[in-house]
């Protein structure tokens, strides 16, 4: 097959549009669903299906995705040989939008200075969904918010923190620095990370766990929202106590009871690893021992 078909495959994958991969890889959008139905053709079956958010793997598309990781990833060893160990090709990563806010940047300056001739891709998802691009092979390395378990891959745990409760900070509540109870969250209105995040199902449980039920809740999509949301005053936020700095103008407070989570990078065992996900490996592991130090 050919690797140029098959990388554009891997991006309308990743994009869940064949129009925003026609855009990301500067082509007409006829010419990227010609060459599509070419590798539909030549795999003798479809590998797309058209959803109302846009287009997502068959389970024949899905075999070709980790397929194509295996035969990406061999190609890009291959380039680092022929040109003497310096990497090239590319490194996805997925994570939340909290990592990749709060974690990443140093690991991936100092990657760039490493290895620039790297090209990186960052996707934003939450854990559940880094968890399967990992898998299908759509994301070299993923940050994934613990308990995971699977055999194929390898984990490590480069976070530790506990959610604290976020308030504006000319509000009276926010003003203590004793935990609050959770009781005392579940009366108020609350700002929390939309349901079907890792997040949000531990949040949940821990207030069933207690018999509790938050009265009124906002659903929001990332961290930097709740944090606009709970500055003009729609509820209290629930964060994680990384991800909280003194440019948010907010005031928190720990909850009591709160318990300690991890965030641990995770990558396949049984795909060979590239340069570059080697140096991002190393990188970000030092990054974590110096915020655990």
């Amino acid at each position: 097959m050919d690797l140029d078909r098959l990388r554009l495959f891997q991006t309308i994958c990743e994009e869940g549009s064949v129009t925003r991969a026609a855009v990301r890889l500067f082509r007409t959008q006829p010419a990227v669903s010609m060459q599509l139905r070419a590798l539909e053709a030549e795999a003798g079956a479809r590998l797309l299906i058209r959803t109302r958010r846009g287009v997502r793997p068959t389970p024949e598309g899905q075999r070709l995705l980790a397929c194509c990781a295996e035969l990406f990833r061999a190609h890009d060893r291959l380039r680092e040989s022929w040109s003497a160990g310096e990497a090239e090709g590319e490194l996805t990563i997925a994570c939340s939008d909290t990592i990749a806010r709060h974690f990443l940047p140093p690991v991936l300056k100092g990657l760039v200075r490493s290895h620039p001739r790297t090209g990186l891709h960052l996707v934003a998802s939450a854990t559940p969904e880094s968890l399967n691009r990992l898998r299908r092979g759509e994301a070299d390395v993923a940050f994934l918010l613990r308990p995971v378990a699977d055999p194929r891959l390898r984990l490590e745990t480069v976070l530790r923190y506990r959610h604290v409760a976020a308030f504006p900070s000319g509000g009276r509540e926010g003003r203590g620095r004793d935990a609050i109870e959770p009781g005392a969250l579940a009366r108020g209105p609350l700002v929390l990370l939309q349901r079907g995040t890792q997040t949000r199902r531990l949040i949940d449980e821990a207030f069933l766990s207690k018999g509790l039920a938050p009265a009124r809740v906002h659903d929001v999509g990332s961290v930097s929202l709740q944090k606009e949301l709970v500055r003009r005053g729609l509820g209290v936020g629930i964060l994680p106590d990384y991800a909280v700095e003194g440019r948010d103008r907010l005031r928190v407070r720990p909850i009591a009871g709160a318990s300690v989570r991890e965030v641990a990078m995770a990558w396949r065992k049984d795909l060979p690893t590239t340069g570059a996900l080697e140096a991002f490996l190393a990188l970000a592991l030092a990054r974590a021992a110096r915020r655990a130090g």
